[in-house]
């Protein structure tokens, strides 16, 4: 399964255990959160810098120490500047009948009939200590420790419930959003199945009923990418993950990625990576 589709499909932690844990720096490969979505939710804590995070479409700058939970489902990227961050993802499905008492409260979050409050920055908040409990639990894993990351986790889900700690939107609208954010998925497949052919503005605004001036307007607002900015960004990430797994040559990937200019190929390939598809590739043979 390759990393680049729309939907990240990597397997977080276990069924039995399910949660997991990344350290991310300026070395890690994924360095930059660029727009994806996944079924799971994630809490995300900036340990240095600042990290631009959006989330369906709205902006906030997480500075040191701040945890950001990200919701089931929702379509989000992360732009860090000076940064170390470190991220928990897990899957909320999994954790059905393991406690019958928070069956209803994990429910409504699957079905999206409520989304947990984003952005946790008080220190001395209790539903902060106990995220920043289990960034504690996951990273040293001491004896243990996936008991108590359950109960750290159901302490959470309780201090939600007690103090109603979930977003404050009319039903209408969320139900609005969730249909528009649903057609940008439906663009994200799109893509996946046609980057390897020269599709236009009007092919993927087609794709879902759309005029092109509003698709292109939507998009936008959900992703921070024009269409075609998220298009090229797709083929690249594409093209690197086949120069790290084959031995095609260079034109061969940037045809097979959608590009029929090697030089514009060049170009858009150093703009997402800051170097060329030469230099990637060495450096890659190096690691």
């Amino acid at each position: 399964m390759k990393f680049t589709d729309y939907q990240e499909k990597v397997q977080h932690g276990s069924p039995q255990f399910p949660f997991a844990y990344y350290y991310v720096s300026k070395d890690h490969p994924r360095y930059v959160m660029n727009t994806h979505w996944h079924k799971e939710c994630e809490i995300i804590r900036v340990l240095e810098g600042t990290f631009l995070i959006n989330s369906n479409g709205k902006n906030h700058t997480a500075k040191k120490n701040s945890i950001y939970f990200v919701n089931s489902g929702s379509i989000h990227s992360g732009t860090p500047t000076d940064c170390v961050y470190e991220c928990i993802v897990f899957d909320l499905a999994s954790l059905l009948q393991r406690n019958p008492l928070a069956n209803q409260a994990i429910n409504d979050l699957i079905d999206y009939r409520k989304e947990i409050f984003n952005i946790y920055e008080d220190e001395n908040d209790e539903a902060y200590q106990a995220l920043a409990h289990l960034f504690t639990l996951l990273k040293e894993k001491k004896i243990g420790y996936e008991l108590q990351t359950f109960g750290t986790f159901y302490t959470f889900l309780g201090i939600v419930e007690e103090h109603n700690l979930y977003r404050a939107e009319e039903l209408q609208t969320h139900n609005n959003n969730r249909k528009l954010l649903s057609k940008v998925k439906e663009v994200f497949f799109f893509i996946e199945q046609h980057y390897n052919e020269d599709i236009s503005i009007y092919d993927m605004a087609h794709a879902i009923n759309m005029s092109d001036k509003y698709f292109c307007r939507f998009f936008k607002e959900v992703t921070q990418k024009t269409p075609n900015e998220y298009l090229n960004w797709y083929r690249i990430e594409c093209a690197c993950a086949k120069i790290r797994s084959s031995n095609d040559n260079l034109s061969s990937i940037a045809y097979d990625c959608g590009f029929n200019d090697s030089s514009y190929f060049i170009k858009v390939f150093k703009k997402y990576t800051n170097m060329t598809p030469k230099e990637y590739a060495k450096q890659y043979a190096n690691s």
